[in-house]
Parts: C-alpha cells; structure tokens; sequence
C-alpha cells in the first residue's frame, strides 16, 4: 500500500427539489392560515377593552367640565370668526373647533373642549376599530356625543349662546346608568358621525339629521359601546331602526341594520 494518504472525496451537496419546495411552501401557507383567525381573535377583543377605556375617560373628561360649569358641554355652537377666520362662522364643537372656511381658504381644525379635561386625548378620543372615509375638514375620532338631550346644540347659522338649545344638566338626570352620553358613530358607508341622535328626532331637524347620527354596530360580535351618564360602559347588540322608521333614511343615511338606534325610543337618550 502507498504511504500516500487517500483523500476522502467530498459528498455532493443535495439541492431542494422542486416538489419540496412546494410543499414547504404548502405547509407554512396551512400553519400561517391556522395562525391567522387565532390573532384575530385576540386583537377584536382587545380593540374592544381598548374603546371601552376611553370611552369611560371620554366621560371623565365631560365631569370634569361638568364639575367647573355645571353643565355637559355644549355639542356644538357657532360663533362669528375673528382675526384671519373673519367673515367665517367658526364651529365649536366637543371635539374640534373648525373654522367654516371657503374651499380656497382651508383651515384646519382645532382641538375642542373636551380635550382640555382628558390625559392624551389625541389617542383617547380615537376609536381604534374606525376605519372609515377621511374627512379633509374634520379628523372624525369614530366617536360621537348625545347632542339631543345632553350636549345641546346650536342653530346653524345662527351664532352665539342665545342660538344654543340647551342640553338637560347633570342635576336633572334621573336615569344615568341607563343614558348613553358617548359612543361609537356611524352612518351608510362606514362614514363617521360626531352627533348621536336619539330615533324621535327630538331636535326637529329632518329624517336625514336624525338618521345621520346612529351608532356604529362594528364591534366583535356585531357589538357597539357607549358611556352611559354613570360612568360605566354599555354594551349593546341589537341595532334599532327607530319607533317609526322612514325607510328612506334607514336606507339612504343611516346603513341599517350595520348602523342603527340603541332602542326604538328615547329610552337610551333621555337621562331624565
């Protein structure tokens, strides 16, 4: 035998065939659609937890304007422009001041009332589940706010306190745990609304104002959420379409039955 060392020869390196690849691909496409509903599942909950805190510190933040003022804000009241917004009709709303600019002159809005009074605001007045159209005017939060009994409003374009219908004080409430003061908006689209309407069109507004104020039912379980005049969070799962519907609104404006009423009548509105 030589005194020469033999040298192993090297194995071939075995490449992934074709058919495995594919049935790798295979396997972690069924792993990932097994994955897929189990963290849906986790996120619907949470981003319900999620509304339902701020909500309740959305209330809060009314209380505490409630406790100064003696009053609920005011949901909406217009007064006339100064400085660079004159001759406008400035909105001054819960949640944004927008000044009514012409479409050559935009302004963009600013923070409202209430965000004086709540921690963090720009995160705690924003529904995490609203993914509706963009407003360029107004960046709808997904909320809205008992304007026909509790906040008031005033008469568009009349401007000034003596054009606001005033809402029903804190002193006055009878039936708080049982009254909806904020909740999660919704219209025909997936459009948001800032104004929640009870169904008799108390205000004496039209169908299509009424019917433009409903409540989202976009929650896990076909849920929506509201913070009622106690402080605690309701939840509510069957949309209503009013005591006496006008079918072209329920149609037209308001989306039903994915949008709708918390109860036929004012019974969810009216604290007293």
């Amino acid at each position: 035998m030589s005194g020469r060392t033999r040298r192993a020869r090297p194995r071939p390196v075995r490449g992934t065939s074709l058919l495995e690849l594919i049935a790798v691909i295979g396997i972690v496409g069924l792993l990932a659609s097994l994955a897929l509903p189990a963290l849906s599942g986790v996120r619907a909950p949470a981003r319900s937890s999620h509304s339902a805190s701020n909500l309740r510190q959305m209330m809060l933040a009314a209380e505490g304007y409630a406790a100064i003022f003696g009053a609920m804000p005011v949901a909406v009241r217009y007064e006339p422009g100064r400085g660079i917004d004159a001759g406008t009709i400035v909105e001054v709303a819960w949640d944004f001041v927008r000044p009514m600019a012409t479409p050559d002159a935009p302004r963009l809005p600013e923070p409202g009332v209430l965000w004086s009074f709540a921690g963090d605001a720009g995160e705690v007045m924003r529904c995490p589940t609203y993914a509706g159209p963009p407003d360029e005017t107004v960046p709808h939060s997904g909320y809205n706010y008992n304007t026909s009994y509790v906040g008031g409003e005033g008469s568009f374009p009349l401007t000034g306190w003596d054009a606001v219908r005033p809402g029903i004080a804190p002193a006055r409430w009878r039936s708080a745990a049982t009254t909806a003061i904020f909740g999660a908006g919704g219209r025909i689209g997936g459009q948001a609304n800032r104004f929640m309407r009870a169904p008799s069109g108390v205000e004496g507004l039209g169908a299509f104002t009424t019917y433009s104020g409903g409540q989202a039912f976009r929650f896990a379980g076909g849920r929506t959420p509201a913070a009622m005049g106690d402080g605690h969070v309701a939840w509510f799962g069957d949309p209503r379409p009013g005591a006496n519907p006008d079918a072209a609104a329920l149609e037209q404006f308001l989306g039903w039955p994915d949008h709708g009423f918390l109860s036929d009548d004012d019974a969810a509105y009216d604290p007293r």
